[in-house]
Formats: C-alpha cells, sequence, structure tokens
C-alpha cells in the first residue's frame, strides 16, 4: 500500500508542477483550460502568479510529503484542496450546474483523500 501511495504521489507533484510551469510560462494557452479570461496584463500576471504559484506549490506540497509524511505538507495540500471544492460546491449551487465543474470537484476531493490517506498510512522517515 505505501508503494502504491507512493507512485500516486509521484504522479501528482509531477502533474501539478507541470501544470504550474504551464500556467507560469503560457497563460494564454492555459488560461483556456480553465475557462479564464484574463484582463490586460494584470489578468496575465493573475494568471501566472496567482494559479501558476499554487499549481507550483500543490507541486511542492505532494513532494515534500513523500519524503516528511508525518509533517504538515500533505495535510496543508488536503486542506487547500477541500477550501477549492467548498467554493466550486457553492459555485455549483449559486451559478448553477455545470459537469466540467463538477469533475474538477472530484479531481480536488481526490486529490485531498490521497494527501490524507498517505499522511496517515505512509511511514515516519
Amino acid at each position: 500500500m505505501a508503494t502504491i501511495l507512493r507512485v500516486l504521489l509521484v504522479l501528482l507533484a509531477g502533474f501539478f508542477l507541470l501544470m504550474g510551469v504551464y500556467f507560469v510560462s503560457a497563460p494564454m494557452a492555459a488560461q483556456e483550460l480553465f475557462a479564464i479570461e484574463p484582463v490586460g496584463s494584470l489578468g496575465l500576471n493573475t494568471i501566472r502568479g496567482d494559479l501558476g504559484g499554487l499549481f507550483l506549490a500543490f507541486g511542492a506540497f505532494a513532494g515534500l510529503g513523500l519524503r516528511k509524511p508525518s509533517a504538515a505538507w500533505l495535510p496543508a495540500l488536503a486542506v487547500i484542496m477541500l477550501t477549492i471544492a467548498l467554493g466550486r460546491v457553492t459555485g455549483l449551487i449559486v451559478d448553477g450546474f455545470n459537469s466540467q465543474a463538477v469533475v474538477l470537484l472530484a479531481v480536488e476531493v481526490a486529490t485531498a483523500a490521497l494527501a490524507l490517506g498517505a499522511h496517515r498510512l505512509l511511514p515516519d522517515r
């Protein structure tokens, strides 16, 4: 089980790091993935900084959690993901149903579950 959790964390960290680099290096292309329309250079800067930085932090937390599962990295990742999920659920209620948002919600909840599970089950190093 520990090996499977580690592999999943490596894949998750890699995915998030790649997404972060994508948002930082190609915000115009990346914005289409999330249906975001930047307004001027500030909008592009926000995509690079906020979204790029957020995804890079997700990748860092997942990667650091591989080395120090007893530390706060994986629970921090879970808390951020669940907070994003809460905002997404609010959007589904207030703004209306969107099947793509439900898919993203599932990814966020699954990521939080993986992070918490790994935190609990991986042996301390």
